[in-house]
C-alpha cells in the first residue's frame, strides 16, 4: 500500500480542510513544533483505512473532532499493485460513522463494496491491503509507544501477524479442505462397500447362465403363439369381409324398406297439390285488377298536391315565413327595452368613474407611507443583527477565557505529574543500573555457571565451538544466586520500561494540552476588543425594542394600504360591471336591428314586396290549404300500398304451390336415382336384381310414382335371399378361429371371435413379455456384473486418495508445516535485522531468534546473549528499527509471490532523539536503501540533524484557524 493523497477536515488540530500530496514523496520527514499535529497526519491515514487510530480506540473517536466542529472527515487515495482506490470516512458528534470505498479508473469512481456500511468497507480494505489493523500498526505505521511491540511483544501475536503478512493462512485453509475431502472420501468408500454387499451380492456367473437358459425357452413359446395368432388373424380378415358384405346388403334393405312408404305419401300429396293449384290461379287474377285501379288514384292525388305546393310553398318555406314573422315582432320589443336600459345605466357609470379616480390618489399616498415604514424597519433589523453579533462575540470571548483557564490548570497539574514521573524514572534507572552491576559481579564470579544457565544440549560451546552433548552440573546454590540476580535485574528493567511509557504518555498529553491552550489564546486574541456580555445584552434589548416599534408602524401602513386597495378594487369592479352592462345592452340592441332586417328580407322573398298585412293571417291561410292537399295524397298512398300488399300475397301463394309441385317432381326423380344406386350397390355385392321400370308420360305423375313403389319391393326380396347365404359362410370361419386359439392353450369354446382373437393377442403379448423380460434380466445382470467390478476399482482408488488427503491434512497442521515456515521466516527476519542492527549500532549488536523469540547479542561484552527486554531505551529503538527495516525489505523475499501484502510504505513516529550522530547516520542510510527499493518512508522527528539529512518532507504549523501543512 502506498498513500497518494490525503484530505482531512475537523480532525484534532486540523479544523479547516487540509490536502496532503504524497505522490512525489519517497524518503521524507514530517517536522513541526510539539503539539502542532504531526502525529495526527498518520492518525488520519489509519482512521481513513481502518476507522480507528492507535492512540484512542473506537470508543473515543468522537473526542478527535476539532473544537467547535460538528464532524470530522478524512479521505485517502492510495495505490495497491498499480490499482488506485479512494476511502473516505465521516464521524459526527451525533450519529454513527459513515464510510465509502471506491476504485478509481480514469475519471470514474466505481463502488468497491456491493452493500454499504462501515463493516463492509473495513473487510474490503483488509482484503485489498492484506493487512488487518494490528498488522498495519506493526509493519507499516509504527506509532508512539508501540514501536517495539513486534520486537518485544507476545509470541502468539507475532506469529499471528506473520501468518497474515505471509498469507500462511492459505495452508491452514488447505489443511481444512484436505480434512474435509478425506472425510468425504471415507464416507464414499464406506457407502460403496455397503452398497456392494447389499445390492450386488446376487450378481454371479451362475445366475447369468441360468437366466440365458430361461430366455431361450421363452423365445420358443412366443414364436408358437405368434404363428397361431397370424393364422387366426387371416381367418378373421376373411370373416370381416363377409360380415361387411352382409352388413352392406342389410343397409340397402333397410333403406329400401324406408323408401316404400315415402313413395306412397308422395301419391297422396300429389292429389292435394292439384286442388290448390286451381284456387291460387283465380286469386292472382283478381289481385292484379285491384292494384291497377289503386295506382291510377294515387297518380291523380300526387299531381293535385304538386300544384298546391307551387302556389303556397312547401312546409319548410311556410315554417320559415312563420318564424320570420315571430322574430320580427320579438326584435321590435327588444329594441324598445334595451334603449331604456342604456339611458338608465349612463348616470351610474359617471358616478363610478369619479369614485375610482379619488381612491387611486389615496392608494398612491398609502404606497409612499409604506415605503418609508419599510425602510425604517430594515434599519431596525440591521441594528438588531449587529447587536446579536456583538453579543455572540462577547459570549465566545467569555467561553474561550474559561476554557483557557481550564487548560492552564490542567498544564499545572500535568507539570506536577511529569516532574514526579521524572523522579520515578531517575530512581528506576539507578535501581536498574545497580541491579545490572550486581548481576555482572555475580556473573564474573561464577562465569562458568552463568554460561551454563544460557545453554542447552545441542547448542554450540562458546569456548571451543563444539556441539554440547551433555551439560556440566552446577551447584544448586550458585544457580539459585544467578537466577535471583537475573530475576531482580529483569524486574528493575521492566519497572524502568513501565515508568518510561508512563512518562512518554504524560509528556504527550502535556504537549496536546499546551497546543490546545495556545490555540485558545490565539482564538481569543483574534477577537478584537470584545464588549462585555452585560453591555452587549443591553444593546441587543434596545435594538429589539426599536425593531418591534418599526414593525408595528410598518404593519399599520400595510393595513391602511390594503384597506384602500380593497376599496379601490371594489370601485373598479362596479365600474367594470356598469361598462359591461352598457356594452351588453348596445350589443343586444344592434342584434335586434339585425334580426328585423333579416325577418323583413325573408318575408319579402316568400310573400312579395310589399309584404301583405296582416302577415301572420296570410301565412296561416297558406298552411291550411297545403295541409288539405297533403291529406288527400296521403290517403291515396295508403290505398295503393294495401292493393300492392294483396297482390304480393297472391303472388306468394301461387309461388308456394308451384314450388311444391316442383319439389314433388324433384323428390320423384330423387327416388328414381336412389333406386338405381341401391340396385347397382346390390349388384356389386353379388346380388341378382330385376331390371328397373321404363319412362312414362311426364304429365302422368301418379302412374310413374306407382311404378317406382313396385320396383322397391322386388329389390328387397333379392337382397334378403343373398343375406341368408352369407350367414352360413360366417359360421364356418368362426369355428376355424376358435380351433387356432385352442392349439395354444386358450379355451375359446364359450367365446365369440373377437374375444378369441383378444385372448390369442394376450397370449402372444404374455409369451413375448416373458421372453423380453428374460432378455432384459440377462442384460441387467451383465451390467450389474460390470458395475460390480467398476465399484471395486472405485473403492480402491478413493481409499488411496483418502489416505493421501489424511496425510496432507496432518502435515498442514499449525504445529508442523506452518510452524516450520514460521520458524524459518522468523530466523530469516532475525538474520536480516541483525545485518541492519550491526550497521546502525556500529557493530555492537546483532540479533538472533530462538523459539520465535528474539535475542540480542552484545559483541562489546564477549558476544553475550540476552533478552531484548534488557535493552535500554535507545538500544531498544535501534533493535526495533532494524527489525522494522528487515520486515519492510524482506517480507516479499521471504514469502515470494504468496505474500498477502506488499509493504510499499513505512511511517515511524518516535525514537531518533536517543541516537548518537553515528547511529543516526546509519539509520538514514538504511532508510535510503528502502527508498532505492521503491518504498515510501515517512519519519516524524524533532531532531534537526535528521531533518537536514532528509531534505524532502512536510512542515506542520499551528495557526489561528488550525493546523496548516506545507511542503518543505
Amino acid at each position: 500500500m502506498r498513500p497518494v493523497r490525503l484530505v482531512v477536515e475537523g480532525f484534532t488540530s486540523f479544523r479547516k480542510t487540509q490536502e496532503i500530496d504524497f505522490s512525489e514523496l519517497d524518503l521524507f520527514v514530517i517536522t513541526g513544533p510539539t503539539g502542532s499535529g504531526k502525529t495526527s497526519i498518520l492518525d488520519a491515514v489509519t482512521l481513513a483505512l481502518y476507522g480507528t487510530v492507535p492512540r484512542t480506540g473506537k470508543r473515543d473517536l468522537k473526542e478527535l473532532i476539532s473544537l467547535g466542529a460538528a464532524q470530522t472527515k478524512v479521505q485517502l487515495d492510495f495505490r495497491v499493485a498499480n490499482v488506485d482506490y479512494r476511502v473516505a470516512r465521516r464521524i459526527r458528534k451525533q450519529g454513527a460513522q459513515v464510510a465509502t470505498l471506491e476504485r478509481i479508473e480514469g475519471e470514474a469512481a466505481i463502488p468497491e463494496v456491493e452493500r454499504g456500511g462501515v463493516t463492509a468497507v473495513n473487510e474490503r480494505v483488509v482484503e485489498i491491503l492484506g493487512l488487518d489493523y494490528p498488522s498495519f500498526t506493526t509493519a507499516v505505521l509504527l506509532p508512539q509507544g508501540d514501536f517495539a511491540s513486534f520486537l518485544t511483544g507476545d509470541v502468539k501475536e507475532r506469529r499471528r501477524i506473520l501468518i497474515r503478512l505471509l498469507d500462511l493462512g492459505r495452508f491452514e485453509r488447505a489443511g481444512a479442505l484436505a480434512r474435509k475431502e478425506a472425510s468425504r472420501l471415507r464416507t464414499a468408500v464406506e457407502t460403496r462397500v455397503e452398497l456392494l454387499a447389499e445390492e450386488y451380492g446376487d450378481a454371479t456367473d451362475e445366475a447369468l447362465e441360468e437366466a440365458r437358459k430361461q430366455a431361450r425357452e421363452a423365445d420358443e413359446a412366443a414364436d408358437r403363439a405368434e404363428a397361431a395368432h397370424r393364422k387366426a388373424r387371416d381367418h378373421l380378415a376373411e370373416r370381416n369381409e363377409v360380415v361387411g358384405r352382409s352388413s352392406d346388403i342389410a343397409d340397402v334393405v333397410m333403406a329400401l324398406e324406408a323408401q316404400g312408404p315415402q313413395l306412397e305419401d308422395a301419391v297422396a300429396e300429389l292429389e292435394e297439390q292439384d286442388l290448390r293449384d286451381s284456387e291460387t290461379k283465380a286469386a292472382f287474377k283478381a289481385a292484379e285488377s285491384a292494384l291497377s285501379d289503386a295506382r291510377d288514384a294515387r297518380r291523380k292525388a300526387r299531381a293535385a298536391w304538386s300544384e298546391t305546393v307551387e302556389e303556397t310553398g312547401g312546409e319548410g318555406d311556410l315554417a320559415t315565413l312563420k318564424a320570420a314573422a315571430e322574430s320580427l315582432r320579438g326584435a321590435d320589443e327588444e329594441i324598445i327595452r334595451r334603449s331604456a336600459e342604456i339611458e338608465e345605466n349612463a348616470q351610474a357609470l359617471d358616478a363610478a368613474k369619479s369614485q375610482a379616480e379619488q381612491l387611486q390618489v389615496k392608494q398612491e399616498s398609502a404606497s409612499a407611507a409604506e415605503a418609508d415604514a419599510t425602510q425604517a424597519h430594515e434599519a431596525a433589523v440591521e441594528a438588531r443583527s449587529s447587536a446579536e453579533e456583538i453579543l455572540r462575540i462577547a459570549e465566545r470571548a467569555e467561553g474561550l477565557g474559561r476554557d483557557l483557564q481550564t487548560r492552564v490548570k490542567e498544564l499545572e497539574a500535568l507539570g506536577d505529574k511529569v516532574a514526579g514521573t521524572e523522579t520515578d524514572r531517575r530512581r528506576a534507572v539507578k535501581d536498574r543500573d545497580r541491579r545490572e552491576a550486581e548481576l555482572r559481579a555475580v556473573e564474573t564470579e561464577h562465569r562458568a555457571a552463568a554460561l551454563r544457565l544460557r545453554l542447552e544440549e545441542g547448542d554450540e560451546c562458546p569456548v571451543c565451538g563444539a556441539s554440547i552433548e551433555e551439560l556440566p552440573t552446577t551447584e544448586a546454590e550458585t544457580e539459585s544466586v544467578l537466577t535471583a540476580h537475573e530475576g531482580a535485574f529483569r524486574e528493575a528493567q521492566e519497572a524502568l520500561v513501565s515508568v518510561e511509557k508512563r512518562l512518554s504518555s504524560q509528556m504527550a498529553k502535556r504537549e496536546e494540552t499546551e497546543a490546545a491552550a495556545t490555540a485558545l489564546e490565539q482564538q481569543l486574541q483574534a477577537l478584537e476588543h470584545p464588549a462585555s456580555v452585560e453591555d452587549a445584552k443591553a444593546t441587543l434589548t434596545s435594538a429589539v425594542e426599536r425593531e418591534a416599534d418599526a414593525k408595528k408602524s410598518l404593519e399599520a401602513e400595510r393595513d391602511r394600504k390594503t384597506a384602500i386597495a380593497d376599496e379601490l378594487a371594489e370601485s373598479k369592479a362596479k365600474l367594470a360591471e356598469f361598462q359591461a352592462t352598457e356594452r351588453e345592452a348596445r350589443k343586444a340592441c344592434d342584434l335586434a336591428w339585425e334580426r328585423v332586417e333579416a325577418a323583413n328580407m325573408r318575408l319579402s322573398d316568400g310573400l312579395g314586396d310589399p309584404i301583405p298585412e296582416p302577415v301572420e293571417e296570410v301565412i296561416e291561410a297558406r298552411i291550411k290549404r297545403l295541409g288539405e292537399a297533403t291529406d288527400v295524397r296521403r290517403k291515396a298512398e295508403v290505398a295503393c300500398e294495401e292493393a300492392e300488399e294483396a297482390h304480393r300475397r297472391a303472388v306468394e301463394a301461387r309461388k308456394v304451390v308451384t314450388d311444391d309441385l316442383a319439389d314433388l317432381d324433384g323428390q320423384r326423380e330423387n327416388h328414381r336415382t336412389l333406386l338405381g344406386e341401391r340396385g347397382e350397390r346390390l349388384r356389386r355385392l353379388e346380388v341378382e336384381i330385376p331390371d328397373p321400370p321404363g319412362p312414362t308420360d311426364p304429365e302422368d305423375r301418379m302412374a310413374e310414382t306407382d311404378g317406382l313403389h313396385a320396383y322397391t319391393g322386388l329389390l328387397c326380396g333379392a337382397a334378403r335371399q343373398k343375406t341368408t347365404e352369407l350367414e352360413a359362410e360366417i359360421e364356418t370361419l368362426d369355428a376355424s378361429i376358435r380351433a387356432q386359439a385352442s392349439d395354444v392353450g386358450v379355451d375359446a369354446t364359450s367365446l365369440d371371435v373377437s374375444a378369441a382373437i383378444s385372448a390369442l393377442e394376450e397370449a402372444v403379448r404374455e409369451t413375448r413379455r416373458t421372453a423380453d423380460q428374460s432378455a432384459g434380466a440377462i442384460e441387467l445382470l451383465e451390467r450389474r456384473l460390470e458395475r460390480k467390478a467398476e465399484m471395486r476399482g472405485e473403492i480402491e482408488e478413493k481409499r488411496d486418495r483418502m489416505h493421501q488427503y489424511d496425510k496432507l491434512a496432518t502435515e498442514l497442521k499449525t504445529d508442523r508445516f506452518i510452524g516450520f515456515l514460521l520458524d524459518e521466516s522468523i530466523e530469516d527476519l532475525a538474520l536480516r535485522a541483525s545485518h541492519e542492527l550491526k550497521k546502525i549500532s556500529a557493530g555492537q549488536y546483532s540479533l538472533t531468534s530462538s523459539r520465535n523469540n528474539f535475542t540480542v547479542i552484545d559483541h562489546a561484552n564477549a558476544d553475550e546473549h540476552r533478552s531484548v527486554v534488557t535493552l535500554s531505551g535507545g538500544e531498544t529503538f535501534l533493535a526495533s528499527l532494524a527489525l522494522a527495516l528487515a520486515l519492510a525489505q524482506g517480507i516479499a523475499d521471504i514469502a515470494g509471490h504468496s505474500a498477502a501484502a506488499r509493504l510499499d510504505a513505512m511511517f515511524i513516529d518516535e525514537g531518533f532523539g536517543t541516537l548518537d550522530p553515528e547511529s543516526l547516520d546509519q539509520a538514514v542510510e538504511a532508510f535510503e536503501r528502502l527508498r532505492d527499493g521503491e518504498r515510501m518512508v515517512g519519519i516524524i522527528t524533532h531532531v534537526p540533524t535528521l531533518a537536514e539529512r532528509i531534505p524532502d518532507g512536510l512542515s506542520v504549523e499551528q495557526k489561528v484557524g488550525g493546523t496548516v501543512v506545507g511542503v518543505r
